[in-house]
């Protein structure tokens, strides 16, 4: 799970660097919470890292 963390953080910086709001991974968060709902509900089943994707009131 930290590896794909890690790469879409990468993806992330080379958008941000370039200014970039072409690149696909723009596109697909334009249409929606995809990817923090997905990386949300992965944290979710892994017990070091349920307090991350929780939202706590």
């Amino acid at each position: 799970m930290l590896f794909f963390i890690a790469g879409v953080s990468t993806v992330l910086g080379s958008i941000r660097a370039h200014n970039d709001l072409g690149h696909a991974l723009c596109n697909n968060l334009r249409e929606g919470d995809w990817l923090p709902s997905y990386i949300a509900k992965r944290l979710l089943v892994h017990p070091g890292t349920y307090h991350v994707s929780v939202h706590n009131k």
